[in-house]
């Protein structure tokens, strides 16, 4: 078993094309740059009722929506992506494991730079600095724990100030959870490791949903705490497939589960439109 020289990129765009903007016919991705795809059932559809429904069939102002709903979710996927790099690289400096951390914090810098521009008008530009000092502090091995709980901190402050609707915040979950769900299953193999990169992003991936669904767990709104308590319990299943980051050994569970799992979760997001 050989460790990849870096963990894949793995980004939702086309998924978040087709469900939120509804276009039909897009260009074929790679497909080691998304996720498992979505097809059919009612599931699929429930993001453009809500973020296109009432701006009329076809009119402007429902493009309008579907095409900022899109911009917004593509925006909190993509801080979800930095933020498992973030969580998968401190994890491995916790063990010890610095090449294998420095590689996730590549990656999550490649993320990073991609969406600089966006961070300002979504309001997100605090995030800079801690950032930097976490990934500072991965490197060096000192102070990871504190500088990595600024940074989360700054991740949720930056998609507070992006205001996005129940139903978006709902969507970009599903997509980290497809995402890691399409990373495990380059990851592992026969309930062995083959890609321990791969597999250490989809941990990652998996963690940051799991305190996304966490924080709407504690929301005001009733539909938020719903749907928060039907996707951990789906999620209770990731314990079979994503023990640590370091799974040392361990059978680990077919790649089926976790996209059971965001399938479940998927359904479960359905209540929020």
């Amino acid at each position: 078993m050989t460790d990849s020289p870096a963990p894949r990129r793995v980004t939702p765009r086309l998924w978040a094309a087709l469900t939120l903007a509804g276009a039909a016919g897009s260009a074929a991705a790679s497909p080691a740059l998304v996720p498992l795809p979505i097809t059919g059932g009612p599931e699929r559809l429930w993001q453009v009722q809500t973020q296109a429904g009432e701006g009329g069939e076809g009119g402007e102002s429902g493009a309008a929506t579907a095409d900022d709903a899109a911009a917004t979710l593509d925006y909190l996927t993509e801080l979800g992506q930095i933020e498992a790099q973030l969580r998968a690289a401190a994890a491995l400096a916790d063990a010890g494991q610095s090449a294998g951390a420095e590689a996730h914090l590549d990656i999550a810098d490649e993320i990073y730079s991609e969406i600089e521009p966006e961070l300002e008008s979504f309001g997100g530009t605090g995030l800079t600095e801690p950032l930097a000092e976490a990934g500072a502090s991965i490197k060096d091995g000192t102070g990871v724990a504190e500088a990595l709980a600024a940074a989360l901190a700054e991740f949720d402050t930056a998609r507070d100030h992006a205001r996005a609707p129940d139903a978006v915040q709902g969507a970009a979950i599903v997509a980290l959870l497809r995402a890691a769900a399409d990373s495990y299953a380059t990851g592992v193999a026969g309930g062995a490791l083959g890609d321990p990169a791969a597999y250490r992003q989809a941990w990652g991936l998996a963690e940051t949903a799991r305190h996304l669904v966490g924080r709407m767990a504690e929301a005001d709104d009733e539909k938020e705490r719903t749907f928060a308590g039907k996707a951990l319990e789906a999620m209770a299943d990731l314990s079979a497939v994503l023990p640590a980051i370091d799974p040392k050994g361990q059978a680990l569970g077919d790649p089926s589960i976790p996209a059971a799992v965001a399938a479940r979760v998927e359904l479960a997001a359905y209540q929020l439109r």
